[in-house]
């Protein structure tokens, strides 16, 4: 009897031994193997494996995925114009060498992601104390994360910890500063308001100038060519007068002062004062000489018809 109890005793403490010397590795997990407080094997391949029983050798098993860390409350950072930003930061790392990591932060699970929120918030309020509060808020706040991100990177690195973002989640004033900042950015709208209106303006003018030099350039371009055209004009019409008359004296006389009355009594309102015995009146006076003139231009008119 004695011997059966003692045989069922060795067979449950070999079946415990024989199930602490197995451990199952996921694929999401590393297996960390620590004997004497020293790390002897990092096992990344998933599957069962062997290791020896406890108190010999433990096995930790390590997340490998990306992991996020971040402080609910927000964290205070003093910019350079000493102002005080409250910002949720977020920050997502995951473990690059296992080894380095429990060398850094020990078995307990729970100081690696504390150690890392420190180091990347000590980055940022150094990073933050070198910029102001406009660099902040308008375009540097990617360029003061970049160098926060590559401050806490330099000092985890060797840690076994791989930094893969570091982002305001939320980046907000405290209420005794906000109406100060609200007054200079809404002063400095403004100011660019204004600014943008005046080279408004300024290329407007420029606009209106250039387009009356070219009216006024295209007006005395068409004057010269009116003077021009009228020029030949004047110039065909005293050729053909000057034909006329060395044809018919008499007869260009006679058209002249037709010309001279049409001109003369075009406007019945106007009042001509002029001396009766005139010259200007000498066809009227003396219709004759006028059918006369007629009367001498009609062979000349006929003959010139003839040579043409």
């Amino acid at each position: 009897m004695n011997r059966i109890v003692a045989l069922i005793v060795a067979l449950i403490v070999l079946l415990l031994v024989g199930s602490s010397t197995l451990y199952t590795v996921d694929q999401r997990k590393y297996a960390v193997i620590v004997a004497g407080g020293q790390v002897v094997q990092v096992v990344d391949t998933p599957g069962l494996h062997l290791k020896a029983p406890p108190p010999f050798q433990s096995v930790v098993l390590l997340d490998r995925r990306v992991q996020s860390v971040d402080n609910p409350d927000g964290d205070r950072f003093a910019t350079s114009d000493n102002k005080v930003v409250l910002a949720d930061v977020l920050v997502k790392w995951r473990i690059a060498d296992p080894r380095a990591f429990m060398s850094a932060f020990g078995t307990d699970l729970s100081v690696g992601p504390e150690k890392v929120a420190t180091q990347v918030r000590e980055g940022l309020n150094a990073v933050v104390a070198q910029h102001t509060l406009g660099d902040l808020i308008a375009d540097q706040r990617d360029a003061t994360l970049d160098a926060a991100r590559a401050k806490a990177a330099a000092t985890l690195g060797p840690q076994g910890v791989e930094l893969v973002d570091v982002r305001f989640e939320r980046l907000d004033l405290l209420a005794e500063e906000s109406g100060d900042v609200y007054r200079k950015m809404s002063a400095s709208v403004q100011a660019r308001a204004q600014q943008i209106r005046a080279e408004g303006l300024a290329q407007a003018e420029t606009i209106r100038t250039e387009a009356e030099d070219q009216r006024t350039a295209i007006l005395a371009d068409g004057q010269a060519q009116a003077q021009t055209i009228k020029g030949k004009g004047d110039d065909e019409a005293g050729t053909l007068y000057a034909d006329a008359y060395g044809r018919d004296p008499k007869f260009y006389a006679f058209y002249r002062s037709l010309e001279a009355y049409r001109a003369s009594f075009a406007n019945p309102r106007d009042v001509i004062v002029v001396d009766p015995s005139s010259a200007f009146f000498r066809f009227m006076r003396d219709p004759a000489a006028a059918l006369g003139a007629a009367g001498d231009a009609a062979p000349s008119v006929v003959t010139t018809r003839a040579k043409h």
